[in-house]
């Protein structure tokens, strides 16, 4: 099938789908109208994005299109009611990014906590407050780390934390009872998971729902 993929995608990636007989073209776009006539010249039946928009332009363009699949979670980026009226199928790739970004989340906590940001600012102009920094991190271990979203990235941060001996609260709409028992977890209101954490981390679909979930109101807490 004629495929149009026009955001980056590693290298294996692309020779997999040859080997599949998919008849690839890789074109990198930035503009929606730039996409739209692209679309429209190489007729392809299957799009894959990443982080590029897919508006209604871009879909009425694709006399052939049959699929959007977006290379990552989430549909914010797609018009979904376009789609739909237009018979075109969309997906997603759920869970294929969880671990790379479970492992910056922790990643950008030790950050926070030893001021590795400010520091390497300071040694780079030529500081050395070790004194200063050290004094001030408190490490990870037995800090309270709020999750917000319990999904596939948030499970994956939750098993990271554990092994740092974090204790772990969320607040999601699906209560992960095996989970809690894995890893002790504890299923807290919203509000009273702001006031207690330490760390708050978000993994939460976008959307209207999700739009401004943290606030004024909610930073006062």
């Amino acid at each position: 099938m004629k495929t149009l993929i026009v955001d980056k995608i590693p290298e294996f990636a692309l020779c997999r789908l040859r080997a599949m007989k998919c008849d690839i073209e890789n074109v990198p776009i930035l503009a929606p109208r730039e996409l739209a006539d692209v679309v429209a010249a190489t007729e392809c039946e299957i799009l894959v994005v990443r982080s590029t928009k897919v508006p209604l332009e871009v879909l009425e363009a694709g006399t052939n299109l049959k699929l959007v699949i977006r290379a990552g979670s989430g549909f914010d980026t797609i018009d979904l009611a376009a789609a739909d009226r237009l018979g075109i199928r969309v997906c997603n790739c759920p869970g294929l990014n969880s671990t790379a970004v479970a492992e910056l989340t922790i990643g950008l906590m030790i950050a926070l906590d030893r001021q590795i940001v400010d520091e390497t600012d300071d040694l780079r102009r030529g500081v050395w407050n070790k004194k200063k920094y050290s004094s001030q991190a408190l490490g990870l271990k037995g800090r309270i780390l709020g999750i917000i979203g319990l999904g596939n990235i948030g499970q994956e941060v939750a098993r990271r934390a554990a092994a740092f001996g974090m204790k772990i609260i969320y607040s999601d709409v699906v209560r992960r009872t095996e989970l809690e028992k894995e890893l002790d977890l504890m299923r807290t209101p919203f509000d009273e998971l702001i006031e207690e954490a330490d760390f708050i981390t978000l993994h939460v679909p976008g959307g209207s729902q999700t739009r401004h979930l943290i606030g004024r109101r909610e930073l006062a807490l």
